[in-house]
C-alpha cells in the first residue's frame, strides 16, 4: 500500500507543471516563428525572380525595336547596310547594343514568302533570361497611289485612281481599275471646296 500511496502523492503533486507548460509553449513559438521566416524568404526570392524577369523581358523588347530600327535605317541608308536575307541564307545584323540594356539579336532568317523571324534574348541580373521571337512581314513596294512620308494633303476636287500598269501602254483617263489607296508616316488631309 506504500508504493500506492507513493505513486498516489508524485501524480497529485503539480509543483513544475508551468515549467512543461512554458516548455511546450516555446517550442510551438519557435515552429511558428521558423515557419514565419522560411515563408518570408521564399517570398522574397520569388518577387526578386520576379522582378529580374520582367528586367529580362523589358531588355528583350528593346532588343526588338532596337533591331527593327536598325533594318529599316540598314535599308534606307545609301549604300544599304542591311541585306534582307532570302530563303537558306539568314542575314546578321551588326550591331553594338546600348549603353544600359542587355540583350543579343539572332540572325534574321526568311520564313516564308515575305516573312521573316529573329529572336530578341534579354539579360537580367542573377542569369534571367527572357526571350521574344519576332515574325514580320514585309509591305509591297507599292502599296499606294499616293504616299507622303510626314504628311499627304489632297485639296479641291482631287481624286486618286488606280490603274493596271503595262509597260508601253497608255490607258484613257477613264479606265482605271478602283479608286486608290492614300497613306503616309504622317497626317493624310483631305480638304474640299465648293463654289
Amino acid at each position: 500500500m506504500k508504493i500506492k500511496e507513493q505513486f498516489g502523492t508524485i501524480l497529485s503533486n503539480e509543483r513544475g507543471m508551468v515549467l512543461v507548460v512554458s516548455v511546450l509553449m516555446l517550442a510551438v513559438l519557435a515552429a511558428l516563428g521558423t515557419t514565419a521566416v522560411m515563408q518570408t524568404s521564399t517570398d522574397l526570392k520569388i518577387s526578386s525572380n520576379y522582378k529580374t524577369g520582367v528586367q529580362a523581358f523589358y531588355d528583350a523588347d528593346a532588343g526588338v525595336q532596337y533591331a527593327i530600327a536598325k533594318i529599316e535605317a540598314g535599308l534606307i541608308s545609301s549604300p544599304p547596310t542591311f541585306t534582307i536575307p532570302s530563303a537558306g541564307s539568314p542575314a546578321t545584323l551588326t550591331y553594338t547594343t546600348p549603353t544600359g540594356f542587355s540583350f543579343t539579336i539572332s540572325t534574321i532568317s526568311r520564313t516564308g514568302s515575305n516573312t521573316y523571324t529573329f529572336t530578341s534574348t534579354g539579360n537580367g541580373p542573377n542569369n534571367a533570361q527572357a526571350a521574344i521571337e519576332v515574325s514580320f512581314k514585309r509591305d509591297s513596294t507599292i502599296n499606294y497611289a499616293a504616299f507622303g512620308d510626314e504628311s499627304v494633303d489632297n485639296q479641291g476636287s482631287s481624286s486618286v485612281k488606280s490603274y493596271e500598269h503595262t509597260p508601253g501602254m497608255t490607258l484613257p483617263p477613264t479606265s482605271f481599275t478602283g479608286d486608290g489607296d492614300v497613306g503616309s508616316n504622317g497626317d493624310v488631309t483631305i480638304k474640299s471646296r465648293r463654289y
